[in-house]
């Protein structure tokens, strides 16, 4: 299962764009490490090693955030056989159940961190006069 927000700004400035990308940036890091810690305490492996080599990453040159599990450098090959299972042994999924777990709190936290930042900004424009039946503009 592929999650996919998207969003386009139609307005100029890029100042403001890099930092709503940042914002929302930071927002897929937090539900990924929601879907991380999930994942971790699904894991049926007695050594410990996936569950300490499933971790978070982020690629700001496509904006995302994603988790995964294993590590060349330490000859940990086998997640997607602890995922899916071989002939010889049977499947113990972990990343799709907490990522499935996780799904309708993923979409609220981009929901949630969306809102946070158009208000934001919407609150950095607004300024109060002073005075006697002062009103905002």
């Amino acid at each position: 299962m592929n999650a996919k927000s998207e969003v386009t700004i139609n307005w100029a400035g890029d100042a403001y764009k890099a930092a709503f990308v940042t914002e929302m940036l930071d927002g897929y890091m937090r539900s990924a490490e929601r879907i991380r810690d999930d994942a971790k305490g699904r894991i049926h492996n007695v050594s410990g090693e996936l569950a300490r080599t499933t971790r978070v990453g982020r690629s700001t040159e496509q904006n995302a955030a994603f988790v995964f599990s294993g590590s060349r450098r330490e000859r940990i090959y086998y997640p997607h056989f602890v995922e899916f299972g071989t002939y010889n042994s049977k499947a113990y999924p972990y990343m799709r159940p907490a990522m499935d777990s996780n799904f309708n709190a993923t979409l609220a936290e981009a929901e949630r961190t969306g809102k946070r930042i158009l208000n934001k900004e919407r609150r950095m424009k607004t300024t109060v006069k002073a005075g006697w039946g002062a009103r905002k503009t």
